[in-house]
């Protein structure tokens, strides 16, 4: 289906500057939110110490199958991270800024974005920062990051521009240039049947490139290439949509496919739509 579409439309013609989500400057929808349990969760993370991840956490999965140790601590920190976003954005008076900025910077620290019971599969017992695996979570984590630049940059440029840049800097070292460069990361489906990690990664891969990456060209050559590796996952998802992981996985299996597409669809206002697919 989408491979299909890109035979007859070119994505360098298409404006994708559509509004996804609109910008925390943007008031009059933000402030129609009401986002007190945000409000009130990032105030209580205002002492949040961004527990550091070590060597032996990461290593815990492989030694003892235990990968709670390694993953407690990781998405202790993107919880917070998404809270204090989340509060900002909705209350916009700057009191949850500089925890972002330290939330940027822990992240960004961070020798590896996803989890340790993936890349150990993948990879070793301990990440190669210089040879980046994207998995889910370092996926998702692009994802959050590129929204959180896309929501509050300006905000946080007035405070520190070189946060700014760093971020920039990782979401292409750990996720553009990788996803761009490899055919060998298996939920890509160039040599295999892929499963729920084809479009739950692609979906947020989208967002990274919509919301953070600001060449053009570079930004249509990774839409290209995810709609061509979600018709991967079309060929081998049945026909009732389900996921081999069980019914609590459909929304991170076939909705992915539809936040792929509706995120399509608002950037291109309208211009790229695949709903009227059967």
């Amino acid at each position: 289906m989408f491979r299909e579409w890109l035979q007859t439309h070119d994505l360098r013609s298409i404006d994708l500057n559509g509004t996804v989500l609109p910008p925390a400057a943007n008031r009059a929808v933000w402030a129609q939110v009401d986002a007190s349990h945000f409000i009130e969760a990032a105030e209580a993370l205002a002492d949040f110490g961004w527990p550091t991840v070590t060597a032996t956490d990461y290593m815990a999965f492989a030694r003892t199958g235990n990968r709670l140790i390694m993953e407690d601590k990781h998405f202790a920190r993107r919880r917070a991270f998404c809270t204090l976003v989340t509060a900002e954005v909705c209350e916009y008076r700057g009191r949850f800024t500089d925890g972002i900025i330290n939330g940027l910077m822990a992240i960004c620290e961070e020798i590896y974005w996803g989890v340790s019971a993936h890349y150990q599969r993948e990879v070793r017992m301990i990440p190669d920062p210089l040879h980046p695996f994207i998995d889910l979570f370092a996926a998702e984590t692009g994802a959050n990051l590129a929204l959180c630049l896309h929501l509050l940059e300006n905000e946080l440029a007035a405070v520190t521009p070189e946060i700014v840049l760093w971020v920039r800097r990782e979401l292409d070292r750990r996720i553009v240039q990788p996803f761009l460069s490899h055919e060998d990361f298996h939920w890509m489906g160039y040599s295999h049947a892929v499963n729920n990690w084809n479009p739950w990664i692609l979906s947020n891969i989208i967002s990274v490139a919509l919301f953070a990456v600001q060449d053009s060209v570079t930004r249509c050559e990774m839409l290209k290439k995810c709609l061509n590796l979600l018709d991967h996952y079309m060929a081998t998802v049945p026909s009732d949509g389900g996921c081999d992981e069980g019914i609590g996985y459909w929304n991170v299996a076939a909705v992915a496919v539809f936040d792929a597409a509706f995120q399509l669809y608002l950037a291109s206002n309208g211009a790229i739509d695949f709903f009227s697919e059967p």
